[in-house]
């Protein structure tokens, strides 16, 4: 039975496929936040263990999400307690990749379900999530999983049409079928404007600031979400990383005075000094890549949505109409 009869047939099948499919994933990207930033040990290099009392997980251990909840969110061998953050990304996983295929199918006829479309936007959205995680807790961008989306963006812009087709700038300025040579040159088109934009927004910040206003991941991780998006939806993603990007930094100054004024209060200190609090949260590093990928996210699903609002619907209200 093919996918396309499967999925006219059964489609409950596929999606709980999808869901059970993210959450395996999930527990790989546990891994991969966990060991890639810290010592440069590699991903594959000997299995899975608690780094309390190195007790070696189990495969029972390691269950998305079920083994968490099984062991009370505490390790087998020393009891100690085992971050939310786990099953959280495994669940996170689980739901993304399930959205994006229920986003897709119902937008295509089953004989005409973009598989391969599929296959990329999961690939893409695990690498995203995985890099944000790591730029939360780090601060970095690991060459790893940035600078290879760049290349593989060209390679799956020419395989995978449907990336840039709708969109495609190459497609309007040469004419005819699309082609495996116009999304490669979309793609690359995308690569260079996300480099040249983001790298130039990071030389005038960082001269304004008088420091490193912005760190090289995120110039090469817009690179590589330029490949998947194209030219223009680098604009798309910029501005779109940008609002969230804000909304993320007034919800952690929020929590910074809120968890200082707690301890202060606790400790019977004296009020707050607000302005000093201030200038310390402004010294802090804000990570820039999940928006970011929040914002590529964001536009690979709902490119066309955002079309419609900021060039009919928003341009409509704002006249009035």
């Amino acid at each position: 039975m093919s996918l396309s009869v499967l999925l006219e047939d059964s489609p409950a099948i596929l999606s709980a496929f999808a869901a059970v499919f993210g959450l395996l994933v999930g527990s790989f990207l546990n891994v991969v936040i966990h060991r890639l930033p810290r010592d440069g040990k590699g991903v594959a290099e000997g299995r899975s263990h608690c780094p309390r009392c190195g007790h070696a997980i189990a495969w029972f251990e390691n269950v998305p999400v079920l083994s968490w909840l099984a062991l009370r969110g505490k390790c087998r061998g020393c009891r100690g307690a085992i971050s939310v953050r786990y099953p959280a990304v495994e669940l996170a996983t689980g739901l993304m990749f399930w959205f994006v295929f229920e986003h897709l199918r119902s937008g295509h006829a089953p004989a005409g379900y973009p598989w391969g479309l599929l296959l990329v936007l999961w690939a893409l959205l695990a690498v995203l999530l995985a890099a944000s995680m790591i730029d939360f807790d780090f601060q970095i961008l690991p060459d790893v999983l940035t600078k290879p989306m760049m290349p593989l963006g060209i390679v799956c812009s020419a395989l995978v049409l449907e990336l840039h087709r709708e969109h495609s700038l190459v497609a309007r300025w040469k004419g005819g079928d699309y082609t495996w040579l116009h999304g490669a040159l979309d793609g690359v088109l995308g690569m260079l404007a996300g480099l040249a934009l983001v790298g130039g927004l990071r030389s005038i910040a960082s001269r304004f600031a008088g420091r490193e206003a912005m760190g090289l991941g995120d110039v090469k991780l817009m690179g590589g979400l330029g490949a998947f998006v194209g030219a223009v939806g680098v604009v798309f993603v910029l501005l779109v990383g940008a609002l969230l990007g804000s909304v993320m930094g007034l919800l952690n100054v929020l929590r910074i005075f809120a968890v200082r004024a707690v301890r202060m209060s606790r400790r019977r200190a004296q009020r707050p000094r607000w302005r000093w609090d201030i200038a310390w949260i402004a010294g802090r590093v804000i990570p820039f890549g999940p928006a970011l990928s929040l914002g590529g996210a964001v536009v690979l699903l709902f490119r066309s949505e955002l079309n419609v609002f900021l060039f009919e619907t928003w341009p409509a209200w704002v006249q009035g109409r």
